[in-house]
Order: C-alpha cells, then structure tokens, then sequence
C-alpha cells in the first residue's frame, strides 16, 4: 500500500487511479497524516430479473407507428430532431421537429 502526499495526489490523479484499477490501494496523506484511501471499486455481476416487476413493457411497444409519427421520420432530414411524446392516458402523440 503506498502513501501518497495530496498535493502529489491533485498533480497525478489519472496515474493513481490506474494503479488502483490494477489492485493497488493508495493511501492519501495531508501533512504526512492519512486522510483517505483509494481503493478498487468492485463491480457486481449482473443478475437477470432484478428489475422485474418494476419495468413495464406495453404489449404494443413494437407496432408499427402511427401514420404521423412514420411521416415525420420519413420527411425528417439530418439536421432535424424528432421529438415525439405519447400519452398513454390519453392516447395522444406530440410530434415536433426541431433544426439543430
């Protein structure tokens, strides 16, 4: 474990956390007293169906568009933006187009 000055610290950071990422742990020091600890952060493995239940998919998610919506893709050209909003509740579409 290596003890390194905070200003040292500030200067090199991207080396540091290199070194981290590689399993080292760095301890940061300010007027020669530890103040902080670098570690490598250890990522979870991904689990299947932990957000099930919390997503909901419409069962038409992937219908064809309404005809507005296709026209507006369709006209659209590469400086544009579609916005498009949909109101379940209402079963309302907003299309709007911007130029970026």
């Amino acid at each position: 474990m290596g003890v390194i000055n905070i200003k040292e610290a500030e200067a090199d950071l991207s080396r540091l956390v290199d070194r981290v990422a590689e399993g080292e742990e760095i301890v940061i020091a300010r007027s020669g007293r530890p103040v902080a600890k670098l570690v490598r952060v250890e990522s979870e493995p991904r689990k299947p169906g932990r957000l099930k239940g919390r997503i909901h998919i419409a069962e038409d998610f992937d219908a064809p568009l309404p005809d507005e919506i296709a026209a507006a893709f369709a006209q659209a050209q590469t400086e544009e933006l579609i916005l498009v909003s949909h109101d379940s509740a209402f079963e309302s579409y907003d299309v709007r187009t911007l130029k970026t």
